[in-house]
């Protein structure tokens, strides 16, 4: 996690915020469909299976071992064809897989068959890896009913005028004590 020193000397891992604002975003909008590539660790995959109706995870690393209530496709995401994300749009979206930019671009691709106007995309490693903003941008300029909504630490989310509703409504019911600890 990245770290800084907050006013009272505390060392604070920055990264925190964003998993803090996931937690609260999800939890709210209890998605009927999710989707993430990039599972890894399963930090945020744990929270959109938690709070999603159905969930699917896409990780290339067979090594990696998650609970086994856990929806985990172990395949590449460039080898992923139209059978493998099946036919459902998702609402929720979290592109976290290969951080160069022909790899995001790739995941970009391969989940836009799967967006509607209700979706919700959630980017990581946004500020920090530039293969991951290039791609984003790219996808963003071919793209001009989606725009960036919010920015965190790390991430951004992408929403269409459908789903920036849908996202204000999720923020709206955010509990005083998380939008205190957020401020």
């Amino acid at each position: 996690f990245e770290k800084t020193i907050n006013d009272n000397g505390l060392i604070v891992h920055k990264v925190i915020w964003d998993w803090l604002f996931l937690d609260e975003f999800l939890k709210n909008l209890n998605p009927k469909n999710s989707l993430e590539i990039g599972v890894y660790q399963g930090l945020t995959y744990s929270l959109i299976h938690k709070y999603s109706q159905q969930s699917l995870g896409i990780e290339i690393n067979k090594k990696q071992k998650y609970p086994k209530e856990w929806n985990i496709l172990y395949k590449d995401s460039s080898n992923l064809d139209t059978d493998d994300l099946g036919k459902n749009f998702f609402n929720f979206i979290d592109i976290d897989g290969d951080h160069s930019y022909a790899g995001a671009i790739n995941d970009f691709k391969k989940c836009k068959l799967h967006i509607n106007d209700g979706s919700i995309n959630f980017v990581d490693e946004y500020s920090h890896i530039k293969g991951v903003l290039d791609a984003t941008n790219h996808f963003l300029k071919e793209n001009k009913n989606i725009f960036l909504k919010c920015q965190g630490i790390s991430q951004v989310f992408l929403v269409t005028k459908k789903s920036e509703k849908i996202f204000d409504e999720v923020i709206s019911k955010f509990s005083k004590k998380t939008a205190k600890l957020l401020n």
